[in-house]
């Protein structure tokens, strides 16, 4: 039983290889990624987290149809709340 699920792992991972070195002009295109100084992207390989971290700031590779990717915005978002009502226990209301 665990010998067929390496020939199924191995395959998983071989098959999308093949697939990039015969179509390997086109596929440049949707295999390599850029992450921005300011971004990570975090790499998903069959729907599980990779080891190793996030990847970024620069160009990576992702496998297709075997691994997806997320991007991760490192910058600092501020929002402006309006003031809000506040009742007191002795419902005197402070704005």
């Amino acid at each position: 039983m665990i010998a067929v699920l390496d020939f199924v792992d191995g395959l998983l991972l071989c098959l999308p290889g093949l697939y990039f070195f015969s179509t390997f002009p086109i596929s440049v295109c949707f295999c390599l990624k850029v992450v921005r100084e300011y971004e990570r992207a975090v790499i998903f390989r069959l729907g599980r987290l990779i080891g190793g971290g996030a990847k970024g700031p620069g160009i990576f590779f992702v496998l297709p149809c075997i691994e997806s990717y997320a991007k991760v915005d490192l910058r600092t978002v501020s929002f402006n709340v309006p003031p809000q009502e506040v009742c007191f226990l002795i419902n005197f209301i402070n704005y």
